[in-house]
């Protein structure tokens, strides 16, 4: 194999079928071995532009002798199962972003492939952008010195052929509408893509979120519109936002990262950055913008990275753990909008519960204890203290994947 390609296997030939199709014509160390979809047309049109054989049986593309890795690009409720599936055959796992639709599914995935002995990656080429890794040489080289906040944005419009079939047409299907099946909406589906790429920017974790979120002008289940502040666990102040039906052109970057001595501000898709700098460093001039133009090519760099690990039995660069990091950030921010709460960094919110939970000593735990059936959703426990009527310390309680748990030291927010 260390002499080889890599072939790859392509469950889903839909809206982002073709990106990873291209990619694999350019990449050194991996191939395209075969595809399937269980809508013949798109197997079929996918497989014979690029000369594979295709299939509508994904279990035909695991007996595929060439396929040693798989890369799932199906909506994400079909995630746990393919997964599942892939690894007892014994195949390496790639998944599109989110990784799932829940926590338990994400969960349930990691699990399935430590069990099988196979790597599970996670989808996010961006953190392979020229500008993203600018950014990072210059925080860590300290020409930005210590940084101080992040703006991440997401503004685009997309239009009502989109939820029937993604930006493509590709394949019809409604399910980027609903909760269950997609997870949500330009939070989980493109807002996800930023919050990864400033972790592995900048090194940070975000540890408090308070986000508002709606759906606004999309007769959809999912979010078209979402806001949120973020605090890291240097300090840092994080600012994110959202939107699928940002109607015009949003003029400003999509990403900033300030930092004590200067910023660096890019739009994802632009192929060039800009830094300004309070003093001269890393090459750079005091006081004036710098531009600098890159060609990308994030999905061949991606999958050469990822292939090149698989080979030599490393980690991969992306792994399944970063997905669900990345998805328990959405997560953290959707139960928070829920409960008018902040969420702490394991997809926790900390404070006012939407139902009466137990009462708790600071550091007590209650796992599975259910809340209240008396409590109306929205309503604190009578005389429960604390500011705005939340809980006071002896209360607080956090939620993690429909369990409660006392937590010690937690404040209330």
């Amino acid at each position: 194999m260390a002499d080889e390609k890599l072939g790859v296997g392509l469950i889903g030939c839909g809206d982002i079928a073709p990106t990873h199709a291209k990619a694999l014509q350019q990449t050194k160390n991996v191939k395209l071995a075969a595809c399937t979809d269980i809508v013949e047309a798109s197997a079929r049109s996918l497989g014979e532009e690029y000369g594979v054989p295709w299939t509508t049986k994904v279990d035909e593309l695991l007996a595929h002798p060439e396929v040693d890795l798989v890369t799932i690009a199906t909506p994400a409720f079909t995630h746990l199962p393919l997964t599942e599936q892939a690894a007892a055959a014994g195949k390496a796992v790639l998944c599109e972003k989110p990784i799932a639709a829940n926590l338990k599914d994400a969960d349930g995935m990691i699990a399935a492939c430590r069990n099988a002995g196979v790597p599970l990656a996670t989808c996010f080429p961006l953190r392979y952008l020229g500008a993203a890794k600018w950014a990072k040489e210059l925080i860590a080289s300290g020409a930005l010195g210590e940084v101080i906040e992040i703006r991440l944005r997401n503004m685009g419009e997309k239009q009502e052929s989109y939820w029937i079939g993604g930006f493509s047409g590709r394949t019809k299907d409604d399910w980027r509408k609903h909760k269950d099946k997609s997870g949500g909406g330009v939070v989980i589906t493109n807002l996800i893509h930023h919050l990864d790429l400033a972790r592995a920017v900048t090194g940070l974790e975000a540890v408090r979120a308070y986000c508002e979120m709606g759906t606004f002008a999309t007769p959809v289940e999912v979010e078209d519109l979402a806001v949120a502040s973020l605090r890291y666990d240097n300090e840092a102040i994080g600012l994110v936002e959202g939107s699928s039906c940002y109607v015009g052109r949003a003029a400003e970057p999509d990403v900033v990262f300030l930092g004590k001595k200067g910023q660096i501000r890019f739009g994802l898709w632009d192929g060039s950055a800009e830094v300004y700098l309070t003093e001269a460093a890393a090459g750079l001039p005091a006081k004036e913008w710098t531009k600098r133009e890159f060609q990308d090519a994030t999905h061949v760099e991606f999958y050469d990275a990822l292939a090149a690990a698989i080979k030599a039995g490393n980690t991969p660069p992306v792994t399944g753990e970063d997905g669900r990091k990345a998805l328990r950030r959405r997560r953290a921010g959707r139960s928070r909008c829920r409960c008018r709460q902040a969420a702490d960094e394991r997809g926790w919110f900390v404070g006012r519960a939407c139902l009466r939970p137990p009462i708790l000593p600071v550091g007590g735990a209650a796992k599975n204890a259910p809340p209240s059936k008396t409590a109306a959703p929205g309503i604190p426990p009578a005389g429960a203290g604390g500011r705005h009527g939340a809980p006071n310390i002896a209360q607080c309680l956090v939620w993690r994947a429909g369990r409660w748990f006392g937590e010690g030291g937690a404040r209330c927010v």
